[in-house]
């Protein structure tokens, strides 16, 4: 029995594999996604509190690179220049789904993320996209092009429901933020396998945890949410965000502190605005003269 041959392997069954295995196979590539998982794209299932936060609609076209979180800003340039906010929105909208905007551009499905992992399938059924699920990947192998024949340049993979041979492999098995939806290190170890260097890891978009007995005297704010100027680095590397944080019982977070944490190193400052727009001094200065309230009050009506 001969093995199976793909133009393309696309491993891993998220919001990247879908979309690339979609476009490969509407433009007339045979393909074959493979994930491990039981379920597809369970990341985007529980992003934005069930109902995906899939793009945002104030990126700058221009200059993408912008919002790009990393070492080499330049490398999502030419891709997010290509493909705009507004080509996944025409692309949202061409499927029905409706959406509505939160705040500072972001954007969201009404009624749940589900319909965007349904829009995500159907483009790729559209594309006659073949899908293994759940199939485990237990090895990769390029067979060069010394070894002759047509599968001379291309990639063997070895599944659970046998090998295949593929002229590209994309891997988009994502990264190590949440184990328990079936995120692993496959990617980076088979990146390691080829050669390929890694970019240190460390956690982004994280919520910051402290200490019990050093968090203790705050776990009582625990729930309150309020807007914030958060801030780290100095002069040049400076980096500010002015969102929502939110106190947990064991630290910070909300999108204030998801988003600082990405640029946050261990052992640097981090500052935190409880008033963020407002001149407290003067403002207590004043209140100073005009009011004989206690500054406990009069800080509750600023902060």
């Amino acid at each position: 029995m001969s093995t199976p041959f793909f133009d393309a392997v696309i491993i891993g069954a998220g919001a990247a594999g879908l979309f690339c295995a979609a476009q490969a196979g509407q433009r007339g590539l045979k393909v074959l996604l493979v994930d491990h998982a039981d379920k597809v794209a369970e990341k985007i299932r529980i992003s934005g509190g069930g109902r995906c936060n899939f793009t945002n609609r104030d990126l700058d076209v221009r200059a993408p690179h912008k919002h790009f979180v990393g070492q080499n800003a330049q490398f999502c340039r030419s891709a997010l220049s290509r493909y705009t906010p507004a080509d996944f929105i025409a692309l949202v909208e061409r499927h029905g789904i409706a959406y509505h905007e939160k705040h500072k551009g972001q954007l969201f499905a009404d009624r749940s993320a589900e319909d965007i992992i349904a829009m995500l399938l159907a483009e790729c059924a559209q594309g006659r996209v073949e899908r293994w699920q759940p199939c485990g990947v237990k090895n990769v192998v390029f067979l060069a092009d010394e070894a002759g024949g047509t599968s001379a340049g291309s990639y063997q993979i070895d599944t659970d429901r046998g090998p295949v041979q593929a002229r590209s492999l994309v891997v988009a098995t994502g990264g190590l933020s949440i184990p328990k939806i079936g995120a692993t290190d496959f990617g980076y170890r088979l990146a390691q396998q080829f050669g390929l260097p890694l970019v240190a890891q460390r956690p982004g978009l994280v919520p910051l945890t402290f200490d019990g007995q050093a968090w203790a005297p705050y776990a009582q704010l625990a729930g309150l949410a309020l807007p914030v100027e958060i801030s780290t680095g100095a002069k040049k590397e400076r980096m500010a965000f002015v969102e929502d944080l939110l106190f947990t019982h064991r630290g910070l977070s909300g999108p204030a502190v998801l988003q600082i944490s990405s640029y946050w190193q261990p052992g640097t400052p981090l500052a935190i605005n409880l008033a963020p727009g407002v001149d407290l001094p003067a403002a207590l200065a004043q209140a100073k003269v005009r009011s004989r309230k206690l500054i406990a009050n009069e800080l509750a009506a600023l902060v």
